[in-house]
């Protein structure tokens, strides 16, 4: 799958096109998307492709969001799933009002993620998931306490900026604060696993990063969480054969760092 901003381009490995995707109003039904709103095409498909989620948002700036879409990807049948988190969201985007009536803008992500029918759905900013059961069409919202970081962001940052100096300090503050990683699943140990990181002034203009790993049960109980060294973070760490991987670029090369992890009884 090839996303673009306004359509998604599915192809086979030898690059021969399959379809084009164009989620608009035009193409699908079930749900009435109007004149302003769109399926946004930076979505997530299931693995076998029958179906397709992705936040409804506004055509027009800003482009903020009710909810999720759930499609049909065969008979193009949208559904609405009201979810409260991306206005939640929201209030921590910091804009650029740019000469010229242009705007640009950075705000928080968010990790959907399908395990068999259920979708998952994290965020940066909050100590939480939601959890959608497609077959059921039950919506569950689970929300955790750590006791070795802070379970939210806080807004104590400017979110209109005028220059591009300032929404780059705007976002380094930010940035110090928690931030939250995406679920990882573990199947063979019945176990997801969360990295958050906190970031620490060194004293000399420069910050690093404090990483922390939690553990959760399929309930999404939380069983564990401790700090942790020497961690390399990317943005999609994933379980192969009992092993996490992280993305590591070297030179414009794809490499992986390879995390094997030991479970003691305690």
């Amino acid at each position: 799958m090839l996303y673009d901003f306004n359509k998604i381009i599915e192809i086979t490995p030898k690059g021969e096109l399959v379809e084009k995707y164009n989620f608009d109003s035009k193409n699908v039904t079930g749900y009435d998307l109007g004149e302003i709103s769109r399926l946004n095409h930076r979505g997530l498909f299931t693995g076998d492709g029958k179906t397709y989620v992705a936040p409804i948002s506004r055509n027009r700036y800003p482009a903020s969001s009710k909810g999720l879409g759930i499609l049909d990807v065969a008979t193009k049948e949208l559904e609405f799933v009201p979810l409260d988190m991306f206005a939640n969201l929201d209030k921590f985007q910091i804009t650029l009002e740019m000469e010229g009536g242009g705007t640009m803008s950075t705000g928080e992500s968010f990790f959907p993620q399908f395990i068999e029918r259920q979708l998952l759905v994290s965020n940066t900013a909050f100590n939480e998931v939601y959890i959608y059961d497609i077959q059921s069409d039950s919506l569950t919202h689970h929300t955790f306490t750590s006791k070795l970081t802070d379970n939210e962001r806080i807004l104590n940052f400017p979110i209109s900026v005028t220059t591009r100096d300032a929404l780059f300090e705007a976002s380094g503050d930010k940035n110090k604060q928690i931030q939250f990683g995406p679920v990882i699943s573990q199947p063979d140990k019945s176990l997801y696993w969360r990295f958050s990181s906190e970031g620490k002034d060194n004293g000399d203009d420069t910050f690093s990063n404090d990483y922390y790993l939690t553990f959760f049960d399929l309930e999404f109980n939380m069983l564990k969480e401790q700090e942790v060294e020497n961690y390399h973070n990317s943005s999609r760490p994933f379980f192969k054969d009992g092993i996490l991987y992280n993305f590591l670029n070297i030179d414009d090369e794809l490499a992986f760092v390879r995390l094997h992890p030991k479970f003691e009884e305690e």
